[in-house]
């Protein structure tokens, strides 16, 4: 498209290109313009400008409301610039007016340099931090429009150094806030977790769970990215060292650490969390609860039939995400199907993030009718692949082999989402997440104890599936040896399929789910005799241990006995006792039980999960693209630092008082 504006405007008066660099439009022709804008009609045939024969498309005008063609200059243009911009548009005004597409390059214009005078407007993108400040200006701002035209020029501080120096001492004065919270808490939990970034440095992520007196809630903040390079236990235990006292944080007051079950990090003899632990012993290691609830379904899903049913799942939304057309098939087929549901896609599986695997189960299950509707569709396509997979992934999703594990998962991971989700939330303690734990299991065992009945609940909904299918249920050959399938005889189909896949799937989530997290109950074992719904039953020598174990920290531990005595008698007297460690927290006087409160304040510190060090890395791949490959580390931290701690305010007084400090 052509970027020459000496053309003699030929065409209609409502023509854009007639605008453009006309500073003397006034306000009703520029309503005029806004309102009724020249528009091709829908037979007008758009030039070919271009090496690849490609037209203007009619359907961007309807697409983008802003946007106007230019019959004089062959071009698209924003309105909006056009009219009441000046010599320039776009983000940041830096942009020259013109068609907005190049001719030659066939993308939107671009720039990169950053330096000059900031008033004087160029021809090339000097960054966001230039363009606000000219907009700041143009806002009304005269004192920084004085200093920005007439300042010395060695001290404008708009050079890319100062930018650099602003982020950083932002990111200084929210990490400093951070840290006197956390050592005034005098006692906190570190987390922390690895990813790889855009630019294969190896980041490791350190954040801080502490109760905030102030606020009267536990938080979890992030400290800082720092990048791992010995990624051996010792190595990494030296990193996060390393990064709390470097940040001045009292490490003695550390009682919890919370990572994954990466033997690095895990292991008993040469672990990160055991190096830490032989300086600071206190310091427990906690095995990430969301990772421990991840492994124990996903080893539940071992089981062959579960296995292939949540494999077909995967295989189907991927066939219809791979194709636009199919996607928007599968929309409309969904609303024409099932008008009363509110969601048209299917959740895509993720190895790591069971709640989208558990939605993604539930999903499919709702939308089920319109995907059995959409596939039939399929097989009659013009494209032999798309025809062939849509008849092998139709064959699948309708026989009773698939069905039947589809229910009986739905069914299951129903009562562990909730689960899942409470095992990622800040403002929850490990008491209560194992509480949660023992929940799920008594109600599983109620279901395993009246299997008969729930499964025939279960087989009643498969049988309604299958009829609309019109496809029957068939009992499986048995044979009198068999290695490859299970073969427990059975007098009919739903005996079969209750004993060859729901008892078995259902054992092994019970199994998995007591396994992994018996470790986190026999770490708060003696501690969670303090909270006042088990206090009235404990005795002191139960609570002995936890109390010489922390006695370094302790207000006066030679009154602890007293001070429990009393403790107890008090919620003797209540008829309503709090269960959870954050509850009794709230309930309990600093100054008569100096010692529960501290001991209380340990118990709701102990980590539950490192979902908020997994959450940083969404920032990391926002603030380090592959456009911004080789930011320093020291930019990093301070992007993030704002990113993620966005409640924190930052004074400019004090930024000015750090600036000059340096």
């Amino acid at each position: 498209m052509s970027n020459n504006f000496t053309k003699t405007p030929i065409v209609g008066v409502n023509d854009i290109g007639n605008y453009v660099h006309n500073l003397e439009i006034n306000d009703l022709k520029k309503e005029e313009l806004l309102k009724t804008p020249w528009v091709p009609s829908s037979t007008y045939i758009f030039p070919v400008k271009t090496k690849r024969n490609l037209r203007f498309q009619l359907s961007w005008i309807k697409r983008f409301p802003w946007l106007s063609y230019s019959q004089l200059f062959e071009g698209a243009f924003c309105r909006l610039c056009v009219l009441f911009a000046r010599e320039k548009g776009g983000n940041g005004s830096h942009q020259k007016l013109g068609a907005l597409v190049s001719k030659e390059q066939e993308i939107a214009f671009r720039g990169s340099n950053d330096y000059g005078n900031v008033m004087n407007i160029n021809d090339f993108n000097d960054g966001n931090f230039r363009a606000l400040l000219r907009f700041r200006v143009d806002s009304g701002d005269t004192t920084l429009g004085e200093h920005l035209k007439n300042g010395p020029r060695n001290s404008l501080y708009t050079s890319p150094g100062i930018q650099n120096d602003i982020i950083s001492i932002c990111g200084e004065i929210i990490k400093s806030k951070i840290v006197q919270r956390v050592n005034a808490a005098e006692c906190f939990s570190v987390l922390a977790d690895e990813t790889t970034d855009i630019g294969r440095i190896e980041q490791m992520s350190v954040c801080l769970r502490y109760y905030d007196q102030k606020d009267k809630k536990i938080r979890e903040d992030f400290l800082e990215f720092t990048p791992a390079v010995d990624l051996s236990g010792k190595g990494l235990a030296t990193l996060i060292m390393g990064c709390l006292q470097k940040n001045s944080i009292h490490c003695q007051f550390l009682v919890g650490q919370g990572y994954d079950g990466a033997s690095a990090m895990s292991g008993y003899l040469h672990g990160a969390q055991e190096y830490i632990k032989k300086d600071f012993p206190m310091a427990l290691y906690v095995h990430c609860s969301a990772h421990s609830l991840n492994l124990a379904l996903a080893n539940a899903c071992s089981l062959p039939s579960i296995r292939n049913c949540i494999s077909t799942i995967q295989t189907v939304g991927t066939f219809f995400r791979s194709s636009a057309q199919r996607s928007e098939l599968l929309r409309t087929t969904i609303i024409e199907t099932l008008s009363e549901t509110r969601h048209t896609t299917l959740v895509a599986l993720c190895e790591t993030r069971w709640v989208y695997k558990h939605e993604s189960v539930m999903r499919f299950k709702e939308l089920y009718p319109a995907i059995i509707v959409a596939l039939e569709k399929l097989e009659s396509s013009i494209n032999k692949e798309t025809a062939q997979k849509s008849c092998q992934l139709l064959s699948t999703i309708k026989d009773a082999k698939f069905v039947i594990p589809l229910v009986i998962i739905e069914n299951i991971f129903s009562y562990t989402l909730t689960l899942c989700k409470q095992l990622q939330t800040i403002n929850a303690d490990l008491v209560e997440a194992c509480n949660h734990v023992d929940d799920v299991l008594a109600v599983l065992d109620e279901m395993r104890e009246n299997n008969k009945q729930h499964f025939s609940d279960l087989f009643s909904v498969v049988a309604i599936m299958l009829n609309k299918n019109k496809e029957d249920i068939v009992l499986p050959r048995i044979a009198n040896k068999q290695t490859h399938r299970s073969n427990v005889p059975s007098h009919s189909s739903e005996e079969y399929y209750n004993f060859n896949i729901f008892l078995p799937f259902l054992d092994y989530i019970r199994s998995q789910l007591c396994d992994r997290f018996q470790k986190h109950k026999s770490l708060i074992s003696s501690l969670q005799q303090i909270i006042p719904s088990k206090c009235i039953i404990a005795t002191n020598e139960e609570i002995n241990d936890c109390v010489n174990f922390y006695s370094q920290i302790l207000i006066e531990p030679n009154a602890f006995k007293a001070e429990f005595a009393i403790w107890k008698t008090k919620w003797l007297k209540e008829g309503s006792r709090p269960k959870t460690a954050i509850a009794g927290l709230d309930n309990c006087n600093p100054l008569l039980f100096p010692n529960i409160r501290k001991l209380l304040q340990v118990l709701v510190t102990m980590p539950m999960s490192t979902a908020t060090p997994e959450r940083t890395f969404s920032s990391l791949k926002r603030l380090k693209t592959y456009l911004r490959n080789s930011t320093s580390e020291t930019r990093l931290n301070g992007l993030a630092l704002m990113s993620v701690h966005r409640d924190i305010n930052v004074d400019p007084e004090e930024e000015m008082a750090m600036q000059h400090q340096l």
